[in-house]
């Protein structure tokens, strides 16, 4: 066997047997594949969530006056909401980088769980 520049070396487990090992999700038996959903993916989608409603609330708050004539009293004229309210353009896009991120991360798991990528 003669080896050129461009040889590979490829590495495979193997059982007891000699027999490969699969490494491949969808291969493996049904008792161990038992959780079906990712924990950390499902938390993202929790504080996305939260961040949705959390700048939502700023801008209603901050822009409720604006629209409907008046001053606002009560939390809304304390120095924390000033601070909230001028961080507010650096806030907007996280939610939706974040949802725009978990939906390509979900559409790259669906393409690789039918066999659409290597």
């Amino acid at each position: 066997m003669q080896d050129g520049p461009n040889a590979s070396a490829s590495f495979r487990e193997i059982d007891e047997h000699g027999n490969a090992v699969l490494h491949h999700p969808a291969a493996a038996p049904d008792e161990i594949r038992k959780i079906r959903f990712n924990p950390f993916i499902v938390a993202l989608w929790i504080l996305n969530a939260a961040l949705v409603l959390f700048v939502g609330w700023i801008m209603n708050a901050s822009l409720g006056p604006t629209f409907y004539g008046g001053l606002v009293e009560g939390p809304a004229n304390g120095p924390l909401f000033v601070v909230l309210m001028n961080s507010l353009p650096q806030m907007l896009p996280l939610p939706l980088l974040t949802t725009v991120a978990l939906l390509f991360w979900h559409s790259w798991q669906w393409q690789k769980r039918r066999g659409h990528l290597p």
